[in-house]
């Protein structure tokens, strides 16, 4: 931030001051963002792929969400009024309920398929894949919604960015 201040001069104009803002801070928070993202999401993965249970499944997805969120509001200095968290809540809603199907899918199609242990463990840890990449997307969408600029199309941050994080 200081750095940014120092680089202001009186030749700037509005837009080059905000463009020079969004290059110097801004960018830095996404980074940390985009670490933060990508950690949650992979821990999101891996309990994901390892609690056998629906209702836990759908507890620990809701609580790394609301982690998430809460690491993510205190990197961009911002904090969350009564409208942004009720839009992030059911974003984390949402995920909590496909972790929650996703879970009883897999217990119905291994029963019907009469999976052996590795077939068993290979679909959990699809299932956490998938649940990894949705609280990735609640990220990013939180990124957004708390950045106090817009994304330039050049410094957009792409779930694909993430989502190899996730699957390694």
């Amino acid at each position: 931030y200081q750095r940014w201040l120092q680089a202001i001069t009186d030749s700037h104009s509005d837009s080059e001051i905000l463009e020079l803002y969004d290059t110097m801070v801004i960018s830095e928070q996404d980074k940390i963002a985009v670490q933060i993202v990508s950690k949650f999401s992979t821990e999101s993965a891996a309990l994901i792929a390892i609690t056998p249970l629906a209702l836990a499944d759908m507890f620990l997805v809701a609580w790394r969400s609301i982690k998430m969120l809460d690491s993510l509001a205190d990197i961009y200095g911002v904090e969350l009024g009564y409208w942004s968290r009720i839009k992030l809540f059911k974003a984390i809603l949402f995920n909590m309920a496909m972790a929650g199907v996703s879970d009883l899918a897999v217990d119905a199609s291994i029963d019907l398929l009469s999976m052996d242990l590795a077939g068993k463990v290979s679909v959990r840890a699809a299932q956490g894949v998938g649940v990894g990449v949705l609280t990735a997307r609640l990220g990013i969408r939180a990124m957004a919604l708390l950045r106090p600029l817009r994304w330039r199309d050049d410094n957009q941050v792409k779930l694909s960015s993430i989502r190899k994080a996730i699957a390694e």
